[in-house]
């Protein structure tokens, strides 16, 4: 998706645009535990592009702790709030910046 939005302001906008990409990620299908397969997810519609600048924010609705990440950082936050919350009942949100997969 990240790409398709750097190609679509490159061609359009005539924007410089670079593109880095965790390639640890590409086999990665699960997140929290072995065969569980929530790093899976439905490849986006080829129309659909993320607007510069814009990120997502798993958990939103968490008020305790907000961890910012990127990249490989996105499912070691993940597991990290997910610990959190078990040993603490402490809800954590996540933001990643644009294109952290998911």
């Amino acid at each position: 998706m990240v790409l398709r939005t750097c190609a679509a302001l490159a061609k359009v906008d005539g924007r410089v645009v670079v593109f880095l990409e965790p390639i640890a990620l590409y086999m990665t299908k699960d997140l929290y535990e072995p065969k569980d397969n929530q790093w899976l997810f439905d490849y986006p519609a080829s129309e659909r592009a993320v607007p510069l600048g814009e990120g997502r924010i798993y958990n939103p609705n968490a008020k305790d702790l907000l961890i910012i990440t990127f990249g490989n950082g996105v499912p070691m936050s993940l597991r990290v709030a997910k610990k959190l919350e078990a040993e603490t009942g402490k809800k954590s949100a996540c933001w990643t910046c644009v294109g952290s997969n998911r």
